[in-house]
């Protein structure tokens, strides 16, 4: 068996992280690559242009032709590797100045990835490696199997608080092409007339108690891969079985056009300190939604609306409000 190796600070710069590109065999093996990550992304490319098994093992065997030091996407080829394991991969090939490697594992029907740390690194706090799923979180292209587990709109349907009205998004993103503010600009991102008109509309018609929406979380639905993806790039997307958890939502429905989950949340004047050094944030309904590790002066949600409504407003669906916007005069 190789010996694990680790490269030198200077080396690794040049090189890129170790990551393991792995097809678990339905014995256990794993056959694949050792690649270079060079900016941590490839994977999500890779998960979702092979996603079914043809497909994986397609993709592996064209990884495993190109030249050592030849480039795919942001890897470069290190390496193939075939283990009777996927321990055995992981203590066979290199690993980071750090004791660490990227791992990237077809396994079930779907891709799976994660960061091994070496238990016997002086440095390594947390150690082992713990997989997640890549299309749960980044909204990737997913096996028919895959889709099939995952639950459709029927349960968000009916937990919704509010049913939405589509005239209210086409109204936000028409008043996000009649202002000049983005969320680049430093602003009061709650006053913003796109995020004030989803906010007024929710708060004109909540249950009581239910009220005091100041920032809204957007999603669009695929249907393709039933899973809601979120607006904002930063965020994680969302499958119809976590949103059943949820307060204080709406989605909204139109034939041809997409479907839309808005999440409210309290505005920034609710935002409490956890007593950690970190945020407590509220949904609109004023239950906790979760606690970010920064002060409450740092925190702005409405930002992250704002995101989320451009995001939206560059989705091909809404191109005839884009057109409909060119020529009107802007707020000053």
């Amino acid at each position: 068996m190789q010996e694990t190796q680790a490269l030198s600070g200077v080396e690794e710069a040049f090189a890129g992280i170790p990551e393991l590109v792995l097809l678990e065999l339905p014995n256990g093996g794993v056959t694949g690559v050792v690649m270079r990550e060079m900016r941590s992304s490839s994977h999500v490319m890779f998960a979702g242009k092979f996603a079914e098994l043809d497909e994986v093992e397609r993709g592996i065997e064209i990884l495993r032709r190109l030249d050592q030091n030849e480039t795919y996407g942001t890897w470069r080829m290190e390496s193939s590797i075939d283990a009777a394991s996927l321990d055995e991969a992981i203590t066979s090939s290199s690993e980071s100045s750090a004791g660490q490697k990227f791992v990237s594992v077809y396994r079930g029907n779907e891709w799976l990835w994660g960061i091994w740390s070496n238990p016997s690194h002086p440095n390594r706090h947390l150690t082992g490696l713990t997989l997640e799923s890549v299309a749960d979180f980044h909204g990737t292209r997913v096996s028919a199997a895959k889709c099939a587990s995952r639950r459709g709109l029927d349960s968000v349907r009916a937990n919704q608080t509010l049913a939405g009205s589509y005239q209210v998004i086409d109204a936000a993103i028409e008043r996000l092409h009649g202002s000049r503010l983005r969320a680049r600009d430093k602003q009061d991102y709650e006053a913003h007339p796109a995020v004030r008109q989803l906010c007024d509309w929710w708060n004109g018609r909540a249950p009581e108690g239910n009220r005091e929406a100041g920032t809204v979380r957007l999603y669009v639905w695929s249907d393709l891969d039933r899973i809601f993806n979120a607006c904002d790039p930063e965020e994680p997307a969302a499958q119809a079985s976590q949103v059943d958890t949820w307060t204080s939502y709406a989605l909204f429905e139109q034939p041809g056009m997409p479907t839309i989950l808005a999440s409210f949340f309290r505005g920034r004047r609710f935002n409490k300190d956890d007593g950690t050094g970190g945020t407590t944030v509220f949904a609109a309904d004023g239950s906790e939604v979760m606690s970010l590790g920064l002060e409450v002066a740092e925190v702005d949600e409405a930002y992250y609306s704002l995101v989320g409504l451009e995001y939206l407003a560059q989705h091909e669906a809404f191109a005839h409000l884009r057109m409909a916007n060119r020529y009107l005069p802007r707020d000053r």
